[in-house]
């Protein structure tokens, strides 16, 4: 049995989503560990209890990788649950996470989205959309953000993305589109406070609990807790419909 899950355009910016894993709280079954247990950090899914690290896709090709993918490009998220060998290939049990990236449209568009909040969380967002031709286009879509945790000592993460897709033949049998997408994250997990259990108790607690001095902000990590990611991907679609009743696709990615 198979379930499909989407979460649209609409509802990605009525929440302020900014990553694929606050996307992915919206859908039942899914679970999201932190890396603790020494696995690797970035963005770590099980589906129904499998793991699906490695069944993240965009526009359908595989996304290698593990780094926290932010959603500044994201048309929109689908989740199918159940085998995905059928329409995959290789695959688990679990299921699939596939992300719809922004492309090219036939019309003159732009905006910008700046978002600012508690925890020293600042964020700014620009969709361009400009047309080059009768049926060509190139879209470009940015994303800086600076986070932080509220209460919390040299915790955060500095992010920052861009995507420029270009795409010819839009509205035609035969088209070519080529993305380049880019982003760079330097964090500081949150590796949290530690559980002290005293002589005599049951009950461990954070150690912050006690009146020992060691207070919620304390930062109790090491100065090389560092998480930096790049990820730079290259695709190149193509697409050629020779009658009514075929398509030829070709999809390329590096």
């Amino acid at each position: 049995p198979q379930a499909i899950n989407v979460i649209d355009q609409a509802q990605l910016k009525a929440q302020g989503v900014s990553s694929l894993e606050q996307a992915l709280r919206n859908v039942p079954g899914i679970t999201i560990a932190i890396g603790e247990g020494g696995t690797l950090n970035g963005d770590q899914f099980k589906i129904r209890g499998f793991d699906a690290k490695d069944d993240v896709y965009i526009d359908g090709l595989r996304d290698f990788g593990v780094y926290t993918r932010d959603s500044f490009n994201y048309e929109e998220v689908q989740v199918l649950k159940g085998p995905s060998g059928a329409l995959f290939g290789r695959g688990t049990t679990g299921g699939v996470i596939n992300t719809l990236s922004k492309r090219p449209r036939l019309e003159e568009s732009a905006s910008v989205d700046l978002y600012a909040g508690e925890g020293r969380y600042y964020r700014a967002l620009a969709d361009i959309n400009h047309v080059t031709g009768d049926s060509s286009a190139v879209r470009l879509t940015l994303m800086g953000a600076s986070t932080g945790v509220k209460d919390r000592d040299r915790i955060g993460s500095d992010r920052w993305g861009a995507a420029l897709t270009a795409g010819w033949g839009l509205g035609t049998d035969t088209s070519v589109t080529v993305s380049y997408l880019h982003q760079s994250d330097d964090r500081i997990p949150d590796y949290g406070i530690i559980i002290v259990q005293p002589p005599g108790q049951l009950r461990a607690l954070p150690a912050s609990e006690y009146g020992v001095g060691v207070e919620r902000s304390s930062f109790l990590g090491f100065q090389n807790d560092r998480d930096r990611t790049r990820a730079d991907i290259l695709t190149v679609r193509a697409s050629h419909r020779p009658a009514s009743w075929v398509t030829l696709t070709s999809d390329t990615r590096v």
